[in-house]
């Protein structure tokens, strides 16, 4: 969503890109002072936003497009920083026409934003992408059934998964990989044998920030919340059991050092 013109204050062009290659400009008027008023009436808000964003009949039908595929649709939503009056907007509270469930809460949607970074770039380093994979799953989890909301995490699956892209890297010394969690022996000596690090050991808040040493990025794999505002992650103390780490304790360990990238999954 781009800015709007000094002649048109409400009227925000919109890049619409579907399936990721398919692109056409829309525009979407919106008032913010409409919305404020009735902030505190959550249904009403998300009929009057989705109103406005989709009144556009191509954009709609592009959604309409994306739902017939039968799978949930994954709209990510990017706001011009010029763009200020839709930045405060609660886009979460959005209800497509046709819709009855706001976008935040329903099965048919996964709703992200981008928001642009205020710091400024590292610059590109020499040599291949130096990255630390974390796989945190408690003993805890062992018990729980695979529908749980926290199911255990099959770390030789996660990591057979995340191979089929990362090998042919591995191989031409484009990537090097590190990765801990609770691996077998064997499958530690499994990776080892074609080109990766292992450290078969307790997914711990410690031991993460000892191996983000020059390092480029970080893919943590684990459970977690976000409540009242406040970001927290499932990870392991020193005996693989349960350890909760807020957001204050986990951000401070990422250091100002080499790291580019972060990855929370």
């Amino acid at each position: 969503m781009r800015p709007a013109s000094d002649d048109k204050p409400d009227v925000y062009p919109v890049e619409v890109t579907v399936d990721g290659s398919r692109t056409f400009l829309s525009a979407a008027t919106i008032s913010r002072g409409k919305f404020r008023d009735i902030e505190s009436n959550p249904w009403e808000y998300g009929r009057q936003l989705g109103l406005v964003v989709f009144e556009d009949s191509s954009l709609e039908r592009a959604l309409s497009f994306a739902l017939g595929k039968g799978k949930r649709v994954s709209l990510s939503l990017q706001i011009d920083p010029g763009a200020e009056p839709l930045q405060d907007l609660l886009w979460e509270r959005l209800i497509p026409r046709g819709s009855e469930d706001p976008i935040g809460t329903s099965d048919k949607f996964t709703l992200s934003r981008r928001i642009p970074s205020e710091n400024d770039t590292l610059p590109a380093r020499e040599g291949p992408f130096r990255l630390l994979l974390v796989i945190a799953s408690p003993k805890e989890l062992d018990a729980l059934d695979k529908s749980s909301p926290t199911p255990p995490i099959d770390l030789p699956a996660e990591i057979a998964s995340l191979r089929g892209a990362w090998d042919l890297l591995v191989q031409r010394g484009l990537l090097q990989v590190s990765i801990l969690g609770r691996i077998s022996d064997p499958l530690a000596n499994k990776l080892a044998d074609v080109g990766y690090r292992a450290f078969p050991e307790a997914a711990t808040l410690d031991r993460l920030a000892d191996l983000l040493t020059a390092l480029d990025g970080l893919h943590v794999i684990s459970h977690g919340s976000f409540k009242n505002e406040r970001a927290t992650l499932l990870l392991e103390n020193a005996e693989g059991h349960a350890a909760l780490v807020s957001e204050e304790e986990f951000l401070p360990k990422l250091g100002e050092g080499s790291l580019r990238l972060v990855f929370l999954q």
